[in-house]
């Protein structure tokens, strides 16, 4: 069986990925330590929230572990369940990082208790099972020194979730241009400049940043700062950290971005703007049609938008990815989703310049074309493709190549003419640019990557035409 390394930074605990798994090796004490916390009452009480785990016999699994490249003596052995789709932090609206935070914070509360914590809290920590954050790092968990009132995450905690919080909130900046350019957050000396001298004192912001930041300077010359000390007794480090968790959680409570603005975008679908009502509840039905017939297990609808027919495809049983470039627009088909549970991970990815591969030697996260490729049975691009074409300035050979290249059985794609009136409005102007451009072409073009190319339903007299196109 082959497997892939994905470690990097943790050396007490290898990670590797199997087709169906992951298998992590730990040293045997931190292993017991482990197998303890798994049987405690706050693992019980986290329920769901963390990654499905059991411990495995590596002789009853000599078979799958015999290309190990290490000695699994005196080793013990976890196998969790793997994600189908994982996301970064980067790829998450505002909605998502805060759920992500509110995880990390419940679950350092709720392990107090049994002397233990966690030694990070970065949202890599996290992925999205559907729209359900889900803690996967085993190996964040560790022994708690008893009296010691410090955690000293605090620093990462805030630097990650919610200073990035705080910038969505106040200038309402992508969470996806904060942590792909800091992937470990964001300072206070980053965020401090930024804000204005009525912001500094604002009573939220002013214990958050404007605090810390004055107590850093008055600290500054003290050589000890970043010792760790302990000293007091466990009852008393107990309290100290009590208290810091629940202000933390405090904080994250009051960083909600749950109540944000519509973007011109995430408001477009209310009023159907591209259709009049009896052409948008043709092509829901069509939709529903195609879908109920393919009964695809997994689906990708690009250009999501907030979410409509994403719903449809989770509602009819399928595990849904829904990708759109509006950052509200796909917050909103989180909350829907969240709240409904339905098993859509809606993520912020544009398809013209889609998520790289990062971390070391860009090996650590995998790109969102190398995760989507042959991921889909089903791949729906709906009035898509001429933004796309248009915005991006990309061949509309070019887009039907990568939409093969991530679907495995049904691309339903919609083709927009370009006299369409959004067609016309996204041109400005640069008609000559697609004169050669109509259906005949764009049928032609899905005829060389597909084997079979139907035209299903035209709408708005011909302007728009929806075709399934079969691997």
């Amino acid at each position: 069986m082959s497997f892939k390394s994905k470690t990097f930074r943790d050396p007490d605990a290898r990670l590797y990925e199997f087709e169906q798994e992951m298998i992590r090796v730990v040293d045997r004490d931190f292993g017991d330590f482990l197998i303890g916390l798994m049987n405690s009452k706050s693992f019980q009480f986290l329920g769901g929230r963390l990654i499905e785990t059991n411990q495995i016999n590596p002789l009853e699994e000599a078979g799958a572990l015999i290309d190990l490249p290490e000695d699994l003596e005196d080793k013990i052995l976890f196998k969790h369940r793997k994600i189908s789709f994982p996301s970064y932090p980067y790829e998450w609206p505002a909605e998502m990082l805060h759920a992500a935070g509110v995880l990390t914070t419940d679950i350092v509360a709720a392990i107090l208790k049994d002397g233990a914590g966690l030694k990070d809290a970065t949202p890599f920590n996290v992925l999205f099972d559907g729209p359900n954050p889900i803690f996967i790092d085993l190996a964040s968990f560790e022994r708690r020194r008893s009296g010691d009132p410090f955690w000293l995450p605090e620093g990462q905690l805030l630097r990650n979730f919610m200073y990035p919080l705080l910038l969505s909130r106040e200038f309402e900046t992508p969470i996806k241009d904060i942590l792909i350019n800091h992937q470990d957050g964001v300072t206070l000396e980053y965020v401090y400049p930024l804000l204005s001298t009525f912001k500094k004192i604002t009573p939220s912001i002013f214990k958050m940043i404007t605090l810390p930041i004055l107590a850093e300077k008055i600290a500054g010359s003290k050589r000890d700062l970043h010792e760790v000390k302990s000293g007091k007794s466990p009852e008393m480090a107990e309290f100290v950290l009590e208290h810091l968790f629940k202000r933390l959680q405090k904080q994250l409570i009051k960083l909600n971005p749950s109540d944000r603005k519509n973007s011109f975008w995430s408001g477009y679908m209310a009023h159907h703007l591209s259709y009049d009502d009896a052409d948008f509840e043709t092509k829901e039905r069509i939709v529903r049609s195609v879908i109920e017939d393919v009964k695809p297990k997994t689906v990708l609808d690009v250009g999501c938008n907030t979410g409509n027919f994403s719903r449809i495809a989770a509602e009819l049983g399928a595990t849904v990815v829904a990708i759109d470039t509006d950052e509200k627009s796909v917050g909103r088909v989180w909350r829907e989703a969240h709240r409904d549970q339905l098993d859509i991970l809606p993520l912020v990815v544009d398809l013209v310049n889609p998520t790289p591969a990062t971390g070391w030697e860009n090996r650590e996260n995998d790109s969102f074309l190398t995760r989507a490729d042959q991921k889909f049975d089903l791949t729906m691009m709906l009035a898509v493709v001429h933004h796309v074409m248009i915005d991006g300035g990309i061949n509309v050979s070019e887009i039907l190549c990568v939409a093969r290249q991530m679907t495995t059985q049904v691309l339903l794609i919609e083709y927009v003419d370009p006299t369409d009136e959004m067609f016309k409005k996204l041109l400005r102007g640069r008609e000559e640019l697609y004169l050669d451009f109509n259906k005949d072409a764009f049928q032609a073009e899905l005829q060389k990557l597909f084997s079979t190319v139907k035209e299903i339903k035209s709408l708005k007299g011909g302007m728009r035409i929806l075709f399934q196109a079969e691997v």
